[in-house]
């Protein structure tokens, strides 16, 4: 649908609003849903692929993360059940030293089992941070760009020829 407006100036028209594209809200939206679906919608496609591979990398390294925390939750749990060992006690804690399931020639302390579990949960909070911030560069990436888009491609007045063509910003290009 156009609309025309009648400009009592002389040399000038109105170009009315189309809404040719999705909105920037839309397109955010899709990318936090879909790794690199911004980048690769504003015609950045090695953008979206870096924005993919992190996004996907960051749920791998999720993934495990919470995998060797468990793992290691649960040699504490059967680490507790052993008679003499107390489980987080320092040097006091009595000489008990338990198989490491991953290496049957190391031997572990419950203190030792407790640091493994500690560190397991380092790793989550690591790889979820790194997955927060992968998509959060990601969605403000996407929405510079559909700034910029939106601003050349949004409403503005024409005063004089093509070839003398000025535009004016009109504050507005986003309301659509």
């Amino acid at each position: 649908m156009s609309m025309s407006v009648i400009c009592p100036l002389s040399g000038a028209d109105y170009v009315p609003l189309q809404n040719t594209e999705d909105s920037i809200w839309k397109v955010t939206a899709y990318d936090l849903l879909i790794p690199g679906y911004g980048a690769f919608y504003y015609g950045k496609p090695y953008w979206g692929a870096a924005y993919a591979t992190g996004k996907l990398a960051g749920a791998a390294m999720i993934f495990m993360a919470v995998r060797n925390y468990n793992y290691w939750q649960s040699v504490q749990t059967a680490a507790s059940r052993v008679p003499g060992a107390v489980l987080g006690a320092g040097e006091t804690s009595p000489a008990v030293f338990l198989a490491n399931p991953a290496n049957s020639d190391q031997y572990l302390s419950p203190r030792e089992i407790q640091n493994k579990v500690d560190e397991a949960f380092l790793l989550i909070l690591y790889a979820s941070l790194f997955e927060v911030a992968v998509y959060g560069f990601s969605a403000w990436h996407t929405w510079d760009l559909g700034t910029t888009q939106a601003l050349k491609n949004g409403p503005l007045y024409r005063f004089g020829s093509e070839d003398t063509e000025v535009r004016i910003d009109l504050g507005w290009q986003q309301s659509y």
